[in-house]
């Protein structure tokens, strides 16, 4: 598993490539380890993200850490900063646009075969009272940042923005405030060759209220340990 710190992104360059660098020495070490399956990626902003009016996805995450993603087959990229949930098909490269908009490489909401593409997932409503769930685009759609402006809004520089198709959409929740995700682990056996993630998102009504099931799916790769 790898934190980053998606500021050096965000906010362009302040570790003049540091954090990319050390990103790319693990993701490389990682996967040519045959006892390790599963590399996921946790982060604050998110490459993906179906928000109207808020800050949505973000170009330079897209530009600086997708390819190692794509390069390395992580599995999984989980973030917030959009207090809603969401997560997309699983994806490779990206379209030559000015977003660069992730492709999908499955239109399957049940299964994803994250040795073909990395599925994104947006967490963001697990105890914030600031939701965002219904502020969505009801379309596959997007807005992306791609750049500031001269124009400075308080004590920043306003933000950029680009509206996509967003092709790599599965699933969002427009509904719920709050919510969270559990991740089983299947090892699986060197007979199959396979292991598996099942992942359930649930939401539940007030503090104590019942958790209820949402969005149910299940990642699924070849165990390194029988890699060719």
């Amino acid at each position: 598993m790898a934190i980053q710190d998606t500021g050096d992104t965000y906010v362009r360059g302040y570790s003049a490539g540091a954090q990319r660098r050390w990103l790319e020495r693990e993701l490389k070490a990682a996967r040519a380890d045959r006892g390790i399956d599963w590399i996921v990626v946790f982060m604050h902003h998110p490459m993906i993200s179906s928000s109207r009016s808020g800050s949505g996805s973000d170009l330079g995450i897209r530009q600086a850490w997708g390819p190692l993603f794509d390069s390395y087959g992580v599995d999984l990229v989980l973030s917030g900063h959009e207090h809603y949930y969401e997560r997309s098909l699983p994806v490779r490269g990206t379209l030559p646009n000015e977003a660069r908009t992730p492709v999908p490489v499955s239109t399957s909401t049940d299964v994803a075969d994250t040795a073909k593409g990395t599925v994104h997932m947006i967490i963001g409503n697990g105890g914030n009272f600031a939701t965002t769930q219904d502020d969505l685009f009801e379309e596959p759609k997007g807005r992306v940042v791609v750049d500031l402006g001269k124009e400075t809004e308080g004590c920043y520089r306003k933000a950029v923005f680009v509206t996509e198709d967003a092709p790599w959409r599965a699933v969002q929740d427009r509904t719920h405030t709050h919510g969270f995700a559990a991740f089983d682990v299947d090892p699986g056996d060197t007979r199959t060759g396979r292991t598996r993630m099942r992942v359930t998102y649930y939401t539940f009504d007030g503090p104590y209220g019942d958790l209820t099931p949402v969005d149910t799916f299940t990642l699924e790769r070849p165990r390194g340990d029988v890699r060719h």
